[in-house]
């Protein structure tokens, strides 16, 4: 039996690009998760880390969703949507509810984005997006950097499941 792989329909535009690859990085993430378990997911694995949202599994998954929810929001104030979701509204949550909180994370990155995949450069320099590290950015920069942190903190899981023995 042969394995049809999912075929599914690229967004165009370089928004719709970016959102593409974050829904990859993200199901990088997941596959990695995946392997996490109850005995895992919160124990200090860095006690000696003075990022307190790098500390365990846990607070690693937590701070990932609150980052995706931050760039979706500072997209948002200077595009004029509104923000329904902040991102200091996750806390902690169980392990099996991380796919969940993945998903609704995109999803509202997406429902940010939609219509808007092929915003030229000239419209998203018209709408610049400060950022709390000091940086000024386009909104496809942004989010280029939300891919950048989902792999970084994707590869911060690898080597804490590997600490773990697992």
């Amino acid at each position: 039996m042969t394995h049809t792989p999912e075929v599914r329909t690229l967004r165009p535009g370089p928004l719709g690009a970016v959102m593409d690859e974050t829904e990859r990085a993200a199901a990088e993430l997941e596959r990695v998760f995946a392997r996490v378990t109850d005995a895992h997911y919160e124990v200090i694995v860095d006690p000696d880390t003075q990022d307190e949202d790098c500390r365990s599994i846990q607070t690693i998954v937590r701070h990932v969703i609150q980052a995706g929810y931050g760039y979706a929001n500072r997209t948002r104030r200077v595009l004029g949507i509104a923000v329904t979701r902040e991102a200091g509204e996750v806390g902690l949550f169980p392990r099996a509810q991380f796919p969940r909180e993945l998903r609704a994370m995109l999803d509202y990155t997406i429902e940010t984005l939609e219509g808007r995949w092929e915003m030229p450069w000239e419209e998203q320099v018209n709408h610049p997006v400060e950022t709390p590290w000091g940086g000024r950015f386009t909104i496809e920069l942004l989010l280029e950097h939300g891919i950048v942190h989902l792999l970084r903190h994707r590869r911060q899981l690898e080597k804490f499941l590997a600490k773990l023995g697992a």
